[in-house]
């Protein structure tokens, strides 16, 4: 995960200093090269950088920031708690093509 944060501000350093197109482009690189998470962590230092009066530093915003992530666990577990709810499900092998998609 402090990877995906590190090429973020990246991103947005890419926005700030070379314009939103060239951010947009150096996010869906990173996406391509399997940091799914940057453009997540992306908006929400963009919302930091919108409201430093509420978090002077980023260590008081951290705590949101990685809300981000816990937020997509939690969205990513849910299939997997409906599958495992059904034993017979999973016995017969639906539950593990529930949990796939």
């Amino acid at each position: 995960m402090r990877d995906q944060i590190v090429r973020a501000v990246f991103v947005r350093i890419a926005a700030l200093t070379n314009g939103d197109d060239a951010a947009r482009k150096l996010a869906a690189h990173e996406v391509a090269l399997g940091f799914d998470l940057v453009p997540r962590f992306e908006a929400s230092l963009r919302d930091f950088e919108s409201n430093r009066a509420d978090y002077t530093t980023l260590a008081t915003y951290l705590p949101r920031l990685l809300a981000t992530e816990k937020q997509r666990l939690a969205q990513s577990l849910l299939p997997l708690k409906e599958a495992v709810g059904c034993p017979t499900a999973i016995a017969a092998g639906a539950g593990v093509e529930k949990a796939r998609s």
